[in-house]
């Protein structure tokens, strides 16, 4: 199903209604879509039964008001043409009309909008939560929806479709057991890693030197690396744009993140490490945090998360000692409730050491969850590992 006023608005794209003039405001149907169970889909799988107008003639008066084309020019019956084609002729209905007449009754059976009006979420340009919308959806329908976003011509992103998963006979909702392929890196971030560096592995690596921020060294302490959205592929949006970032909202903050989120480059960089970390990251991140809730969600996570006293507790100090990668992974999992993911880098003579620890964290940047997969990119690190002193 996609909102029409997000179609309309998206960024270099017009629309056009159909013959019949604006539809009523409300979801409309983009499509019944066979899937695999790997996320891809089979298309145009049987040309000898091509699409025929008169087996829909019925139901035209319907689909004009909830499975219009909007596109430009506005090709009519010929959307419908396409849809049969490419997806029906790959479903289970052997004819047209069922197949219409079940993308129908869906919509029908699902009524979006009134789902997510019940939660007090209206089509009125404010911004919500997308988890909000589908919580509110579930609550309707039974099962999570899975929601695509595009972007309006002032960059911002906005609720466009909502994939809702149906038996293969085209009539009970149930639970999505996959992200169709095609949404996998659609802009619309699926998880958070938040990291902490061990500022001793930063300084002592090869090739690197650190220089500490005005106030002075840090305590010896797991300092803030990055909150970061990825995709559920392992890949990360970056740069995404639309939201400058605005020093002054962070004063009521900025003791805490000098303390928790610093800068040890050469030279040092100070404040414009959140600079870049917002317009990095951030940005990519903002349907859900605002600049102000982005670092706020990182300073709780960290109060949350305190990896040194969880290593301390399990005997693993940093004395420049080795210790077994598995040993420090098993005592962050037992403090914290989940497994983390290491990256090691090398010091000056090539041993392997403890650097950074992710944990993998929800849309809300609130909630621990577990890792679905390893970040793409990352360092590997030796079955035996040292934590350099600092």
């Amino acid at each position: 199903m996609q909102w029409p006023g997000a179609y309309c608005d998206a960024k270099g794209k017009k629309c056009c209604f159909p013959g019949s003039g604006k539809p009523t405001t409300d979801f409309s149907i983009h499509g019944l879509w066979p899937n695999y169970n790997d996320g891809g889909y089979p298309s145009n799988c049987d040309n000898t039964k091509p699409f025929d107008e008169s087996e829909i003639e019925e139901l035209e008066s319907r689909l004009e008001k909830d499975w219009p084309s909007l596109a430009c020019p506005n090709i009519g019956t010929k959307f419908w043409a396409h849809e049969w084609n490419k997806h029906g002729t790959c479903s289970s209905f052997s004819s047209q009309q069922e197949y219409f007449q079940a993308g129908l009754d869906l919509k029908d059976q699902t009524n979006l909008l009134q789902a997510l009006k019940d939660a007090n979420i209206e089509p009125n340009d404010e911004f919500y939560n997308v988890e909000d919308m589908k919580e509110a959806i579930k609550e309707k329908i039974g099962y999570y929806p899975w929601i695509e976003c595009n972007r309006d011509s002032d960059g911002n992103s906005q609720l466009y479709q909502v994939y809702i998963c149906v038996d293969a006979n085209g009539k009970d909702l149930i639970k999505c057991p996959v992200l169709p392929s095609a949404l996998a890196n659609n802009g619309d971030f699926h998880l958070f890693y938040f990291v902490q560096q061990w500022l001793g592995s930063y300084c002592d690596q090869h090739g690197e030197r650190c220089c500490f921020p005005d106030s002075g060294k840090p305590a010896a302490e797991f300092s803030i690396y990055g909150l970061w959205p990825y995709y559920n592929d392992g890949s990360f949006p970056y740069n995404c744009g639309g939201g400058n970032f605005n020093e002054a909202l962070l004063k009521p903050m900025q003791d805490s993140l000098r303390k928790e989120w610093p800068s040890f480059t050469c030279p040092q960089i100070g404040r414009k490490f959140w600079v870049h970390e917002w317009n990095k990251h951030g940005t990519c991140s903002k349907s859900v945090l605002g600049e102000v809730a982005y670092f706020k969600a990182a300073l709780a996570l960290k109060n949350r998360v305190n990896i040194l006293q969880a290593l301390t507790r399990a005997g693993i100090r940093p004395n420049n000692q080795m210790y077994p990668l598995k040993a420090v992974k098993k005592a962050i999992a037992r403090a914290t409730g989940f497994h983390p993911w290491v990256v090691c880098n090398s010091n000056s003579q090539g041993v392997s050491q403890i650097w950074q620890v992710s944990m993998c964290v929800d849309r809300t940047g609130t909630r621990l969850i577990n890792c679905p997969f390893v970040p793409k990119g990352q360092g590997d690190c030796g079955s035996q590992i040292k934590f350099p002193s600092y």
